[in-house]
C-alpha cells in the first residue's frame, strides 16, 4: 500500500475515532472536542484520571478558548489544582508541558475508551444500574430548593432573565441568597434556545425527578441510571411503545436540563461545625451534576439514536463537599409516596405541587415546632408555629399544565378550584402523606366571598401536619433542638 493510501486510511480512522468519541462523551463542552483533533506526543494517563474533572478545570479555570489559540506556559498549567487539591503536575508528571496536557489527556482517554468498546462485547460494557433505596428523602437545602423552583417556574419564565454578559439565562427570586444559571453546551445555542428548553421541560414531575437524581448522586457519587428504570420509579404510565418513547425523551431531557443548571451564591446563615468548633460560610458556585458516559446498545449505535439506554451521572461539588452531612444537606420524608400521582389530571398535578411544598415547609419550620396531639386517640403529631397559606402551597413549585392562575379565571372557577384542591388532598391522604388538615373557612362554593374570592382563598392560613416518615423526621429535629437547648443551659450554669 502506498504512503498516500496509508495516510488516507489513517485519516479515515482518526475521523471515525473522533466521531465515536463524541458520541460516547457527548456531555462535555464542544470546545473540549477540539482536543481530539490535536496532535501531541504520547503521555501516560493515570488510571484514576477523571475525564470530566479535567474538562471542567480546563473550561472554568484556564479559559479554554484562550488556551486553544496559544501555547500555555508550564508555570500556568502546573498551578492548576484538581478536585483532590493536588497540583496537576503531581498527577501527570513533569514532562510533556511543551504541549497542552489537557489535550493529551482528553484525546488519549477518548481514544482508549473507543478502542476498549470496539474490542469488548456489548454486555461487558453495561454497568450495574445504581439502585434507589426503599425510602428516598426529599432534599430540602436552599441550593436544591431554588434549583427546583427554577424548573417549575420555567413554563412562564417567571423570575428568569437573560444574562447580558454571556449566552445564559439566570433565575433569581428577589431576596433569595442563590441564583440559578442555565448554560449552553453548544456555540450555536442562543438565549431563545435556552428559554425554549426550560419551557419545554418545566413541570412538577421534573422537580420530583430531580429529587431522585439528587439522592442518587448523594448515595453513589457516580450513578449509572437506566432510562426505563427511572420511568418506572416515577410511576409514569406506559401503555404503548409510543408512550415509552415519549417518556424516554422526557426523562433524558430532564437529565440534560439538570446537567446544564448551576447554583451560585452564599447562604445567609453560616454553618457551625461541631467537630472543628468553627463557623464557616457555605458557598455554591457550580453545576448540580455532570454527565458521564452514556450507554447505547449496538442497535442504538447503528440507528444513531440520541437517547441512550442508560446514563452515568456524576455529583457536582456541592454534593462532594457535604455528602452525608444532614446539617448542611437537609432532607425529610419519602418522595416514593409521590410517584405515580395522576399528573395528567388537575388534582394529580396539584397534589404533587402541594406535597413538594409541604415537605419543604415541614423541614424549614421543624426547628420551631412542638409535639402536640390530634384526633380522638390523641396521637402525637408535630404542631408548627407558623402556618402555611394556599398561595405558598400552590406557587412554590407551581403546576404547569393546570396552572393556578388559569384555573382561577375559568368560567366555573370556584367549582373547579375546590374540586382540584379537595381531589389533591384525597390523593395525598391515600398515600398516608399527611396526618391532619385543619378546618377551612372555605369548604364549599357558598363559603367563598362574592368579590376578590381568589385572594381570600389563597391567603387563608392552614394547619397541615405530616405523617409517616416526614413526621418521624420532624420529631427527630424537635428532640435535637431540645437537647441543644439543654446543653446550652448547662454550659451557662
Amino acid at each position: 500500500m502506498s504512503n498516500k493510501n496509508q495516510d488516507i486510511t489513517a485519516n479515515e480512522k482518526n475521523v471515525e475515532l473522533t466521531e465515536k468519541a463524541l458520541r460516547i462523551v457527548n456531555s462535555i463542552e464542544k470546545d473540549v472536542y477540539k482536543f481530539t483533533e490535536e496532535l501531541f506526543p504520547e503521555v501516560k494517563i493515570p488510571e484514576d484520571c477523571d475525564l470530566l474533572t479535567y474538562a471542567t478545570i480546563a473550561k472554568n479555570h484556564l479559559e479554554l478558548n484562550k488556551l486553544l489559540n496559544r501555547r500555555s506556559s508550564p508555570e500556568e498549567i502546573q498551578s492548576v489544582t484538581v478536585k483532590s487539591r493536588q497540583p496537576l503536575k503531581t498527577v501527570i508528571g513533569e514532562k510533556d508541558f511543551d504541549g497542552n496536557p489537557f489535550a493529551l489527556l482528553i484525546r488519549d482517554r477518548l481514544r482508549d475508551e473507543v478502542n476498549r468498546r470496539k474490542q469488548a462485547p456489548a454486555k461487558e460494557l453495561k454497568r450495574e444500574s445504581s439502585k434507589f433505596p426503599e425510602v428516598i428523602p426529599a432534599q430540602t437545602s436552599e441550593e436544591i430548593k431554588y434549583g427546583l423552583r427554577a424548573i417549575t417556574d420555567g413554563k412562564t419564565l417567571q423570575n428568569w432573565t437573560r444574562s447580558p454578559f454571556e449566552t445564559a439565562c439566570i433565575y433569581a427570586v428577589p431576596g433569595a441568597p442563590f441564583e440559578i444559571k442555565l448554560s449552553t453546551i453548544d456555540d450555536t445555542e442562543t438565549h431563545e434556545t435556552l428559554e425554549a428548553i426550560i419551557k419545554e421541560f418545566s413541570s412538577p414531575v421534573a422537580a420530583l425527578f430531580c429529587q431522585f437524581i439528587f439522592n442518587s448522586v448523594l448515595i453513589h457519587e457516580r450513578a449509572h441510571l437506566e432510562i426505563d428504570s427511572l420511568i418506572r420509579e416515577l410511576g409514569l404510565e406506559v401503555r404503548t411503545t409510543a408512550d415509552r418513547q415519549k417518556h424516554r425523551g422526557r426523562v433524558f431531557g430532564w437529565i440534560e436540563l439538570l446537567s446544564r443548571l448551576g447554583c451560585f451564591g452564599e447562604r445567609y446563615k453560616p454553618y457551625y461545625d461541631s467537630f472543628t468548633k468553627k463557623t464557616e460560610k457555605i458557598y455554591s458556585k457550580g453545576r448540580y451534576i455532570y454527565l458521564g458516559d452514556p450507554y447505547f446498545t449496538d442497535k442504538q449505535l447503528l440507528n444513531k439514536e440520541r437517547i441512550p439506554t442508560a446514563q452515568t451521572i456524576i455529583a457536582g461539588d456541592w454534593a462532594e463537599q457535604y455528602r452525608g452531612n444532614r446539617k448542611v444537606l437537609q432532607d425529610i420524608g419519602n418522595i416514593r409516596r409521590l410517584a405515580g400521582l395522576p399528573v395528567e389530571q388537575g388534582r394529580g398535578e396539584w397534589a404533587l405541587s402541594i406535597a413538594l411544598t409541604l415537605l419543604q415547609y415541614w423541614r424549614e419550620e421543624s426547628a420551631s415546632a412542638v409535639i402536640g396531639t390530634v384526633g380522638n386517640d390523641k396521637k402525637p403529631t408535630p404542631r408548627f408555629k407558623k402556618l402555611i397559606t394556599r398561595r405558598k402551597l400552590l406557587y412554590t413549585f407551581q403546576p404547569t399544565k393546570f396552572a393556578v392562575d388559569k384555573i382561577l379565571k375559568r368560567q366555573n372557577a370556584k367549582r373547579d378550584t375546590l374540586d382540584f384542591w379537595d381531589g389533591a388532598f384525597e390523593l395525598l391522604n391515600e398515600r398516608e402523606f399527611f396526618a391532619y388538615k385543619g378546618k377551612s373557612k372555605f369548604e364549599k362554593e357558598s363559603d367563598l366571598p362574592l368579590r376578590n374570592w381568589q385572594n381570600a382563598w389563597l391567603d387563608e392560613e392552614l394547619d397541615i401536619r405530616p405523617r409517616s416518615e416526614a413526621r418521624e423526621n420532624v420529631f427527630e429535629m424537635i428532640k435535637s433542638v431540645e437537647a441543644a437547648k439543654k446543653r446550652r443551659r448547662k454550659s451557662v450554669s
